[in-house]
């Protein structure tokens, strides 16, 4: 049952939007197929000639339609779906003594266009049902349309068209809109699919060239390697003298370290300055460490909340922290930058530091 149902909503057509308006005419056509069997059946036993002759018409279209569809013939079959089932509702319309449905379903040949024909179409459907609505409300008696009953259902009906059509052309319109960006979009990943196959087969033949080259280097480069290898144990080795030297610790008693701090502090001189420091006061059980910040070119709030990180580390470990250097320039700076050394012991010049140290 499943194949079959593939096999039916198959649409033989290279443009996506005939096939979507195929597929939704198989569904609709076997949907209505299904349903006008069962109502031909009812109608004949009720006597109606006329609903079964509309039934059948409608049965026949439907299984043609179904056919022609999927070779790609849409706009006939539903065109003549359309047309039959408009007709069929104006002639119930105009002869029924009863009105206060009728009108409604003259929604069904909008709805039924925005599924099955191009928006182009889809307009012409909905001029053909306002023309055939305005017919059918003129055919009746005029005493019928002063009716308040009559007349209240004419303009519930009205709006209710006018609504539905400009849904279905709508709908239709976006479908088309979002088909043509689909196509467009397919296009470009096929074009672009294309130019990638191109660039692969031209990097495949770049990279069999490279790789002569690279075999001839390969030689040069391990001996290039060992000598680089060697050259950055030194470098490192050299790194490490300069860092000590840059942020020298000096013990100038055995229970008191002093730190001279020279030119710029970024975070990795800090971060290095506060590892030392703790690591020098655990090796030597310092009871002090005197920060010198005469050598600091620049002094910001950075550098105060660096300082004060330092000192509060330092207590943990039992040290005490003074710092001594600070310039009249640099003392404005941190009062004007809000730094809180006030933690902090201070002195002017180193021997004020160690005179300090409790």
């Amino acid at each position: 049952m499943r194949q079959r149902l593939e096999w039916l909503l198959t649409i033989h057509h290279p443009d996506d939007d005939v096939r979507r308006r195929g597929a939704n005419f198989v569904a609709l056509a076997l949907t209505m197929s299904v349903i006008s069997s069962l109502l031909l059946v009812i109608w004949l036993s009720d006597g109606l000639i006329m609903s079964v002759v509309a039934a059948a018409i409608t049965v026949a279209i439907c299984i043609v339609g179904v056919f022609t569809a999927r070779y790609g013939y849409v706009s006939a079959p539903a065109w003549t779906l359309i047309v039959v089932l408009i007709a069929v509702i104006v002639a119930a319309f105009v002869l029924s003594d009863d009105i206060s449905n009728a009108p409604f379903f003259l929604l069904l040949p909008p709805i039924i266009a925005g599924l099955l024909l191009p928006p182009r179409q889809v307009a012409l459907v909905l001029l053909l049902v306002a023309l055939a609505y305005l017919g059918s409300v003129l055919a009746l008696p005029a005493q019928t349309r002063a009716s308040p009953v009559v007349r209240e259902t004419l303009q519930d009906s009205s709006a209710m068209l006018v609504f539905v059509g400009l849904f279905s052309l709508l709908g239709a319109i976006s479908a088309r809109v979002w088909l043509r960006a689909a196509q467009h979009a397919q296009a470009l990943a096929i074009q672009s699919a294309a130019q990638l196959e191109h660039m692969n087969t031209e990097l495949e033949a770049r990279v069999a060239a490279r790789t002569q080259e690279l075999e001839r280097a390969l030689v040069a480069q391990q001996v290039q390697a060992a000598e680089l290898g060697t050259s950055l144990a030194q470098q490192q080795a050299l790194n490490e003298l300069i860092n000590r030297l840059s942020l020298p610790l000096i013990p100038v008693r055995s229970d008191v370290l002093v730190a001279p701090l020279i030119g710029n502090l970024d975070d990795s001189r800090v971060q290095q300055l506060t590892s030392e420091v703790l690591r020098q006061i655990e090796q030597r059980h310092a009871r002090a460490v005197i920060l010198d910040i005469t050598g600091v070119a620049v002094v910001d709030i950075q550098l105060a909340q660096a300082l004060l990180t330092t000192a509060d580390a330092a207590r943990l470990l039992g040290a005490q922290t003074i710092l001594v250097g600070i310039r009249p320039e640099v003392a404005q700076t941190l009062i004007s930058l809000g730094g809180d050394l006030g933690r902090l012991r201070t002195g002017a010049t180193l021997q004020d530091g160690l005179a300090l140290v409790d």
